[in-house]
């Protein structure tokens, strides 16, 4: 899956809107459109006490986005313009699923599936399935059966040596839960949650993953120099 052409998009992205306040307004309305879908009839199968969080079909969109306040535009960008990657809200369905699923009458790839539930406190935080679906493009390209990021992989060298980073910090065993100690996609994810959540608290139980997070994934000046070498 080479898209030889992502690095210049990119590289326009900083050009032309890199203090333009209204293109991250445009970046949000469009993975709106084109990325994030909502499980038909998702609204209708669940408890009344979780519908009536969600005034209309896509209101659960609108909701996601809010967890999305501190991803640089640069990574939105990177999602946007990328041939896969995709979320589903559904009414239970939750996980990620690196390959090709039928949705509705859409073939997508690369697929988190976040539950409704998720979207008003209940169960896994949601950001921990958009954490896999950045860890899986930026270690593999979308690949289905590739290295994701926070196994040692990344699809260009930059993005490799983070991975490499990242995984030497998952060895460490700084993580607070067991499963993220033994599983190094779960260890990116819910480092991820915990940098959103509460990152002076991560700071202090991981603060090497702080560290790579915040000079990395969210640096806007780490992207910008990464594609336009």
């Amino acid at each position: 899956m080479c898209r030889a052409n992502l690095p210049s998009l990119v590289r326009l992205f900083y050009h032309e809107y890199m203090h333009n306040p209204e293109q991250r307004a445009a970046i949000l309305k469009n993975l709106q459109v084109r990325k994030i879908h909502v499980r038909k009839h998702a609204l209708a199968r669940v408890p009344a006490a979780i519908a009536r969080h969600f005034p209309h079909p896509w209101a659960p969109v609108s909701t996601l986005v809010r967890f999305f306040g501190l991803f640089p535009d640069p990574l939105l960008s990177f999602w946007l313009d990328h041939p896969v990657g995709h979320v589903v809200i559904t009414e239970g369905q939750a996980g990620y699923e690196p390959g090709e699923v039928v949705e509705g009458r859409r073939r997508l790839a690369a697929v988190a599936f976040i539950p409704l539930s998720s979207l008003v406190g209940q169960g896994e935080h949601p950001l921990i399935y958009i954490a896999h679906l950045f860890d899986h493009l930026l270690g593999c390209d979308g690949i289905p059966e590739g290295k994701w990021l926070s196994e040692e992989g990344g699809y260009l060298p930059a993005w490799r040596e983070v991975g490499q980073r990242i995984y030497k910090q998952f060895q460490l065993g700084y993580a607070e839960s067991e499963a993220a100690r033994a599983d190094p996609r779960r260890y990116f994810a819910e480092g991820l949650v915990a940098y959103w959540q509460d990152r002076r608290g991560l700071r202090v139980q991981d603060p090497g993953l702080e560290t790579i997070f915040r000079t990395t994934l969210f640096d806007p000046n780490f992207w910008r120099r990464v594609y336009e070498e």
